[in-house]
Order: C-alpha cells, then sequence, then structure tokens
C-alpha cells in the first residue's frame, strides 16, 4: 500500500479528513476490495488531494478492471490536472 497523505492548507498545516482516515482503514484491512479504494479514490478527489486519488482509483482498477465509478473518478482527476 501506498504511503498516506492528508490535504494540507495555504500554511502548510496537514490535518486528515475523517473519510481519509475511516477509508484508509477500510483498504488496510480488506486491501483486495476495490469498492474501498474507489471510495477512498472519491474522498481524496472532493478534499482535492488529485495525485493520491489517482492512485487510489490505480489501485481500485488493478482489482476490478471493470469498475466505471473507479475509471470515471481517474478520468475527472485527469482532467482537472490538465
Amino acid at each position: 500500500m501506498r504511503r498516506q497523505s492528508f490535504p494540507c492548507s495555504a500554511s502548510g498545516s496537514c490535518v486528515p479528513v475523517p473519510a481519509d482516515i475511516s477509508l484508509s482503514a477500510a483498504v488496510k484491512k480488506e486491501p483486495l476490495f476495490d469498492i474501498w479504494w474507489t471510495r477512498l479514490g472519491y474522498a481524496r478527489e472532493m478534499a482535492g488531494n488529485y495525485y493520491e486519488a489517482i492512485a487510489a482509483y490505480d489501485e481500485a482498477l488493478l482489482l476490478n478492471a471493470a469498475s466505471t465509478e473507479a475509471r470515471n473518478g481517474k478520468n475527472r482527476v485527469t482532467t482537472r490536472l490538465q
């Protein structure tokens, strides 16, 4: 599993978001359950952590290449970063 990161304020102070914490625990407990990775990707996307969101969506897609939620999420974030 990759290193976790949390959203940071403009001052550089990083604070964990509750959804990120909960979903990070879920993927640690059940790392082969793609929906947890997809939800973690979405939580990170909503927090503005786009690179971390892509990493979570990638994990979901490795586990389930047919996941339209993970693919759509990754496409959304990738488009934002362009």
